[in-house]
């Protein structure tokens, strides 16, 4: 690699020569320094200017500067060779202090005088500070110049990585959901990947082209490859932090990113990954989005987590709420090949398919043959991580380490970094591990190169090299296999209660094994784990430092020669290994001694082995599958196979209950309840050996029940074990159903067990082992099931038990097996079912939500169903079909809508109600299925077509309304034209609310169609929304004038909403030409209360104590009744008044400037605040303060101090300022926090205390007492 800085040797010698002037004009006058005070001020300035000197050639020595750097270089050289003639001068002026005389005694005498005098003159001293001030002035420049940088990039790096939490870690999404949702936290990955990156890292491919391809591109995709430890995951976080600066904080531009994590089973796998994408994205929106709303709404019912497909619809529906969005996804080769990968490349797969929305998605991996496939990358989509500029990265890497972490070797940090760089071939991982055994050398330049020399030329031997140094193996060995196999990051105390189980013919735990500190932990493998803290719990936690170190100790390369065989992790055997240490703990005696929280305190590892042995032993098992019930043909090791069989007898030790080990389990965990074991009965072993499925401990604890009820009773004739309702999935054979234990459930059905029994529905199973089998999507158990003889249409009937049930406990059950798999979108189950048979069917004799499959299903599970309905089948109701029809032309499936058709048309079958299926086609503008309804009544014969006709006639207006509303003209004039043909005549209300939908949609060419035919723009009354309101809301100019052309009133008032007048309603939209268009035509801005209060000016002797009536009476839209209401105070009718207002249940309305206030419009507030005169100052009071709470609910800081600017015209009482500033503080609580999320409203609450002189205290008023102050 070339110096950076051989162009500028210029530079590096003024540098140099400057040290050894100032060196030698310091030395000269410091020997002076007692025989002259005078100087002491001259060796300040001098040691100044030599420090400068020496910080710059150390920053310049040290410092690589980048292509991207050279205008900085040039600065700083430029500022530097400035220099140059005073550092000549000073170079001058101390060859005049070393000049030595050649002439005669005398001469000589004179001479040295002169010269010894010299240096203290006086324009000396002046003339050598200036020089030394000018060189500080430019030196300290040059060095700024480059700190500044340095500081730049350490301040951009901070400010990205907090801009980065901050959008991602808002809160607009309740904690109900976020609890519900379980989604793991990327944003801890990052922060840790920011954490280690230096400065300017990655710099040379996010200021590449084929980056800026994947930012500017339409549906684009990256894919970063690399060996372990060549810093793709640092690099992905540079990524994430330009993808922001892109953003530029545009809020339809969403960016969201998964790190996948070899060490936690929670961030493994696509369920894992769409849950956090979908999180960050909706914490990216103002709202919740609906689809992850209805997922957690429809799911969290039957306490159900969301499955895959579930997830995968609802991040395509949140996408689409955004114009672009950035996925970032790191380490994708981080997810398990064996359990989970393959379905993260079919979900990525898929996402990229995704053209329409134009997905940007980077990834990064190894080169692996499955990713590559799996996935279909071209190569221009492909980036090799082999780039010079990681050459750049490294040697910053390298240099800023040695800088701060190996002063020790300073002089040759040049040789170091130099050898470090050309070594590490592109892999950081590599250079890490080599810092360590350079720290321990000695400091000899002969010692230096030795080391140098004999470093390990790649990853695998450096590996193999710190094992051999390991100290203690056996520790070492149990420690990495522990690690490795975890199913999550061990905290320190869990690490060390775990290794002091000592692992041998009989395991047992060793308290001499305990080891006393993390550090002892470090201790045992150096270089190979590290401690971190946990960002939610704060504890320290302990891991493998570096992927590749798992990738090394599993990989086949150990087992060379060259390798270090007797350090080799086999998954399966890992996994029996902690699956054994588990119990190992679990059958301590002691364990039983204490409660929960003491034996955790106490154990440590305990609860870790509660909850995740039955995981590591189905691992085990789960990759050879000769350990599941017959260890003995394992072709493991012997050493091995005897572990396998030494845990299946731990395993019916526990499950037999010795020394109380069942309930040391079940009170750390309860497998079943996925929580701590609550009370002291616990479902029998039997059930839980179902549940973990384990056939040989079902077999053995079968027998043991035979046994004990033969001695007990032999003519007993009670039910079997297996159908004895225990736990939360009921019987042992439905716990085995629900997890999909093929064998166990095979087991109990050679025993006698009836594949069609009825059982109790509960959130885990539903009636029938096939409802089961279905609702949990386990196909082996459904094929199994079916082949022994379950009804594939059997409907779920209330057992006894249920009968004495509540009733609305079973809203949310299912009637049959095919409806359990379609509301849970479980497709291969579907595809199965219908295969053998199974037919959608209302089942309205249940008491149930979900009453067919269709009603249930949701995405592909919908289209599965549409494919396979058969209208013509003669068991097929009315009702299911308008259910099918409905939901095919929803969908707009022209194909299925016409084939239900035909098939119903040609069967002679009578006619269907086709109303909600013609609002849908008309909403969704399908104009084929429109006339295929319409014209389905002239296909039929006789009183089937009299029928039909009849039944269209009731649904033409709606479907009117949905067509004009949705802008669908074809469909309009296709509706117009039927009703016209078949003398279907149109009532004046249908015309009216097909004229409000399309003028509130904006649809001028339809408005103007439906105003041609006679549709009325005005309502008969005010319960009406009138088409001129509804486009004033926020519709166009144009429109307006249409409406108003034809003859729509411009005072046309709304009861239903808080903007009552046309006026009102359209200041709230901010359509300030609306707003000017209706004034000029003569439209009032004066609500209800303004007429009301117009009248109470001119009544007088109005009792004092009533006013509390105003509120009420000043909300009646008319006059004259205001009118009358008063004449009711006045004659002291009070009684019959609060009557009348109590039946009327009336509600207050916003003026013109208050609905402008409210929407935040300041040139519409701007302009009704000019009409607010000094002259009518007791009737505008009420409005002004009405517009002040108005704009402080609405969170418009601007409009609030527009308003009490314009305060000196109209002064506002103090109790107008505090009512405003308590609705801010009532607005801001954290109740309400999740309407208003991205305001602030503490500005709001600062502007009107200031106006207060702060004298209003949060707790002063009560809300009630505060508006119980309004005088009117």
């Amino acid at each position: 690699m070339a110096d950076p800085l051989s162009t500028a040797g210029s530079v590096v010698g003024i540098i140099s020569l400057g040290i050894q002037v100032v060196q030698s004009i310091y030395q000269y006058y410091s020997a002076a320094k007692d025989q002259h005070s005078d100087i002491a001020r001259t060796l300040r300035k001098l040691e100044d200017l030599q420090s400068l000197f020496e910080r710059l050639n150390t920053h310049l020595s040290d410092r690589k500067f980048r292509s991207s750097e050279a205008a900085l270089l040039q600065n700083i050289e430029s500022t530097i060779q400035h220099c140059e003639e005073s550092i000549d001068e000073l170079e001058q002026e101390a060859r005049k202090f070393e000049k030595k005389p050649t002439d005669g005694a005398r001469a000589a005498i004179k001479g040295v005088v002169r010269r010894l005098a010299y240096p203290f003159r006086e324009s000396t001293l002046l003339k050598l500070h200036e020089d030394i001030d000018y060189l500080i002035s430019q030196l300290s420049l040059a060095l700024s110049l480059l700190q500044q940088q340095t500081i730049d990039l350490v301040q951009d790096e901070i400010e990205n990585t907090n801009a980065i939490l901050n959008l991602i870690r808002t809160s607009q999404v309740s904690s109900e959901i976020r609890t519900w949702l379980n989604a793991p936290d990327a944003t801890f990955n990052f922060t840790e990947e920011c954490s280690k990156k230096h400065p300017g890292t990655g710099a040379w491919f996010v200021n590449g082209p084929e980056f800026t391809r994947w930012l500017e591109g339409s549906n684009s995709f990256l894919w970063l490859k690399g060996f372990a430890g060549c810093g793709k995951t640092v690099l992905s976080s540079t990524v994430i932090q330009h993808t922001l600066r892109h953003r530029r904080s545009n809020p339809s531009i969403g960016l969201c990113f998964f790190f996948f994590s070899f060490n936690d089973e929670s961030k493994q796998n696509a369920s894992a990954m769409l849950r956090a994408l979908i999180l960050q994205l909706s914490d990216q929106l103002d709202y919740v989005p609906s689809a992850l709303q209805r997922i957690h709404d429809l799911r969290k019912k039957h306490n159900i987590p969301p499955s895959t497909a579930d997830l995968l619809q609802c991040f395509r529906q949140v996408l689409q709420l955004f114009q672009n969005f950035y996925v970032v996804l790191d380490a994708l080769d981080e997810s398990p090949r064996e359990t989970s990968r393959f379905g993260l490349l079919e979900t990525l797969k898929e996402i990229r398919d995704w053209s329409e929305l134009g997905v940007h998605l980077l990834v990064t991996s190894r080169d692996e043959v499955d990713i590559r496939e799996g996935i279909d990358i071209k190569d221009q989509a492909t980036i090799l991580m082999k780039h010079q500029g990681i050459d750049d990265d490294i040697a910053s890497y390298v240099s800023q380490f040695l800088r701060q972490r190996l002063k020790r070797l300073n002089e040759h940090h040049s040789l170091i970094e130099k050898v470090l760089t050309e070594k590490a071939h592109g892999v950081f991982r590599w250079v890490e591990c080599q810092f360590k055994a350079l720290g321990t050398c000695p400091r000899s330049k002969q010692a230096l190169d030795r080391r140098l020399q004999s470093l390990p030329p790649t990853l695998d031997e450096t590996y193999k090299r710190m094992l051999e140094n390991v100290p203690d193996k056996d520790y070492a060995k149990q420690m990495l296999t522990i690690l490795c196999c975890a199913s999550k990051p061990l905290t320190v105390q869990e690490l060390i209660n775990a290794l002091a189980i000592e692992i041998g013919a009989t395991s047992f735990l060793n308290p001499d094994r305990q080891l006393p500190d993390a550090d002892s932990l470090l201790e045992i493998c150096p270089g190979f784990t590290e401690v971190a803290i946990e960002p939610y719990t704060r504890l320290a936690v302990i891991r493998i430092a570096h992927f590749s170190v798992q990738e090394y100790l599993e990989s086949d390369r150990i087992l060379l020669p060259q390798g270090y065989a007797s350090f080799s992790i086999h998954e399966r055997c890992g996994n029996l290994l902690m699956a054994s240490m588990c119990l190992t703990l679990l059958l301590e005696s002691e364990l039983q001694m204490f409660g929960r929280v003491e034996t955790v305190e106490k154990y440590p590892f305990a609860e870790y082995a509660a909850k995740e042995w039955v995981n590591h032993w189905r691992k085990g098992i789960g990759i050879c599958a000769a350990l599941y019930d017959n260890h003995s043909h394992c072709n493991l090791e012997v050493s091995h196979d005897s572990l396998a069989l030494r845990l299946q007898d731990q395993m019916l030790l526990l499950f037999r209950d010795k020394k109380g080990a069942m309930k040391n389990w079940y009170k750390l965990w309860d497998l079943d309840s996925h929580g701590a074991g609550e009370g002291d009965e616990m479902p029998p072993p039997l059930y839980y050996a179902s549940l973990v499925g384990a056939l040989f401990l079902v077999e053995n604890l079968l027998e043991d029940l035979e046994r004990q009820r033969h001695l007990q009773d032999s003519t007993c004739t009670c039910s079997h074990p297996w159908e004895e309702r225990s736990g939360r999935c009921g019987e042992p054979i439905q716990a085995a159903i629900a997890l999909g234990h093929r064998n166990v459930v095979e087991f109990f059905l050679d025993k006698g067990a009836d594949p069609n029994i009825m059982v109790e529905q509960t959130g885990t199973t539903y009636g029938t082992p096939l409802m089961t089998a279905s609702a949990h999507g386990q196909t082996e158990v459904i094929k199994l099931l079916l082949e022994r003889g379950a009804e594939v249409n059997a409907v779920w009937c209330m057992t006894p038990l249920d009968r004495g049930r509540r009733h609305s406990d079973f809203t949310h059950g299912f009637p049959t097996a095919l409806v359990a798999a379609s509301y849970r979108n479980e497709n291969e189950a579907i595809r199965l079912l219908l295969k053998h048979g199974a037919v959608d069917d209302v089942h309205s004799g249940c008491s149930i939500l979900y009453r067919s499959a269709l009603m249930a299903a949701g995405g592909e599970a919908t289209s599965i169903l549409l494919k396979a309905f058969d209208g013509a089948k003669v068991t097929t109701s009315p009702e299911m079909f308008e259910l099918y029809m409905e939901t095919a032309v929803k969908f707009g499936n022209i194909d299925a809508a016409q084939k239900y058709l035909d098939e119903w048309i040609l069967c002679g079958r009578p006619g269907f109600s086709p109303g909600k299926s013609l609002k849908a086609a008309s909403a969704g503008g399908h104009h084929s299925i429109v006339q295929q309804l319409l014209c389905s009544g002239a296909e039929m014969a006789g009183s089937a077509r009299v029928r039909q006709i009849s039944l269209l006639r009731d649904t033409i207006g709606p479907a009117l309304q949905e067509a004009s509303g949705h802008g669908h003209l074809e469909v309009v004039e296709l509706l117009l034209e039927f009703g016209t043909d078949k003398g279907i005549p149109l009532c004046g209300i249908d015309l009216r609310y097909a004229l409000q939908r399309a003028a509130a949609g904006g649809h001028e060419e339809i408005a103007r169609l439906l105003l041609d035919i006679g549709a009325d723009p005005n309502t008969l009354d005010g319960t009406q929304m009138p088409a001129l309101y509804a486009v004033s809301l926020g519709g166009s100019k144009e429109i307006v004038q249409l409406l108003v052309d034809a003859g729509a009133d411009i005072h046309g008032r709304f009861r239903g909403c808080v903007f009552e007048s046309v006026l009102s309603a359209a200041c709230n939209g901010g359509n300030m030409g609306v707003v000017e268009m209706l004034m000029a035509r003569g439209a009032s801005f004066l609500n209800r209360k303004a007429v009301a209060i117009k009248v109470r000016s001119g009544m007088e002797g109005f009792a004092d104590d009533r006013w509390d009536l105003w509120d009420q009476i000043v909300s009646n839209p008319h006059e004259f009744e205001a009118r009358n209401l008063l004449l009711l105070v006045k004659q002291g009718d009070f009684q019959k008044l609060e009557i009348w207002l109590k039946k009327e249940n009336l509600d207050v309305s916003l003026d013109p400037l208050s609905s402008a206030s409210i929407g935040g419009h300041m040139d519409i507030v701007q302009k009704f605040l000019g009409s607010l005169t000094v002259g009518n100052v007791k009737n505008r009071v009420p409005r002004l303060r009405t517009a002040l709470s108005a704009a402080v609910v609405g969170k418009h800081i601007e409009v609030v101090k527009s308003i009490l600017g314009f305060d000196s015209r109209i002064p506002l009482r103090e109790l107008d300022l505090r009512r405003a500033r308590y609705l801010a503080l009532l607005v801001g609580n954290p109740i309400f926090a999740y309407l208003w999320p991205e305001m602030d409203y503490h500005e709001i609450v600062q502007v009107l205390a200031e106006r207060l002189d702060g004298s209003f205290q949060d707790d002063d008023l009560e809300l009630s007492q505060l508006f119980a102050q309004d005088d009117g």
